[in-house]
Formats: C-alpha cells, structure tokens, sequence
C-alpha cells in the first residue's frame, strides 16, 4: 500500500487547479467551433457545456483544497493580504463561471428540450457566451497566477 500514497494538500490542489484550468480552456475552443459549425453546433454546444460544468465544479474542489493546504502554513500579515485576495479571486472567478455555464446550460435546455429554434442568433449566442466565460477563465487565470505567487514568493 505505500505506492498508493495519497497526494498531499498542496499537490492535490495544483493537481486540481490544471485539470480545471485545461478544462475551462477547452470549452471556448468548442464554443467557437460550434459558431462555425452549422451541422454539429448542438453537438458541440453539448460538449462546451459538459466541459464547462466539470470545469466549475472542480473550482469549488479547488477553493476546498486551497484552504486545507492554506491551513497548514502560519500566516504574517503580508501572506495574510495575500491568501485573502488569492481566495477573493477565487470567489469571483467561480460566481462568474457558475453564472456563465448556467445561462449555457438554459440555451442548451431552451433548444434540446423545448425545441426553441433561433437561427438568426445559434450562431451569436456561442460567440456572446466565449466573450462572458472568458472574463471567468481570465479571473481564474489571474487567481492562478496569485497562487504561485504566494508558493514562490511568499513560500506559502
């Protein structure tokens, strides 16, 4: 059993925090497809949700395991300022992905279930939603950023 070691705090939320950037950054890649794309839009916009989903819900594993890693060190008063605007962040970039992936999943339903047929905007609504996701994915990117900041700098 000691091959099957568990990652520790600080690992496991550097290994959470890729996997949901990688993620997040594959779902606007699929929305412009489907902006393109007349013959597999649903498909895509299917796919961009699903990616968008998973993306968002390990933010929240993320804010988790940033708070157990984070309860390992003592804080000074500058680390302190500091893991207060990484986790500031953090909250931001996750209401706005929320926010985002949700009116993405009401399109998805509108069109799936309802069979609300709105060709004039199909191809603006995936466009509309890369422009409102990619402020999530640039807040996300910046909360990153932060962290590593405090791992580096402040040898948190």
């Amino acid at each position: 059993m000691d091959h099957l070691a568990l990652l520790s705090a600080p690992e496991a939320h550097l290994t959470l925090v890729r996997l949901s950037i990688v993620l997040l950054l594959v779902a606007p890649v699929l929305l412009i497809r489907a902006a393109v794309s007349t013959s597999q839009r649903r498909r895509l916009l299917i796919s961009a949700f699903i990616a968008m989903s998973l993306g968002t819900a390990l933010t929240f594993a993320v804010r988790a395991t940033s708070e157990i890693a984070g309860s390992e060190h003592q804080l000074t008063a500058e680390t302190h300022a500091a893991v207060l605007e990484h986790r500031r962040l953090e909250t931001e970039a996750a209401a706005t992905l929320t926010a985002t992936s949700a009116l993405l999943g009401l399109m998805l339903l509108l069109m799936l279930r309802f069979r609300v047929r709105v060709f004039e905007l199909d191809a603006a609504l995936p466009i509309a939603f890369m422009i409102l996701y990619s402020i999530g994915v640039l807040l996300l990117l910046r909360t990153f950023y932060r962290g590593g900041e405090l791992v580096h700098e402040l040898g948190i």
